[in-house]
């Protein structure tokens, strides 16, 4: 599933049974840098916890 999320972003191609990188490596490394960003902020703050937005959302609270 989430190959097929990065092929639709063309950051992968199928290739037989396997999968191959783009060859845009400019698009390649702001896709690792994003990747950074997003473990930095888990790091420092935790992951984010898909059931307590909704919780949070059906509640009214923050």
């Amino acid at each position: 599933m989430v190959l097929s999320r990065l092929e639709d972003r063309a950051l992968v191609r199928h290739k037989g049974a396997y999968w191959a990188l783009t060859d845009d490596l400019e698009r390649l490394r702001q896709a690792y840098d994003v990747h950074g960003a997003n473990q930095l902020f888990n790091d420092l703050y935790r992951a984010e916890n898909r059931d307590e937005w909704i919780e949070a959302s059906e509640n009214g609270t923050e």
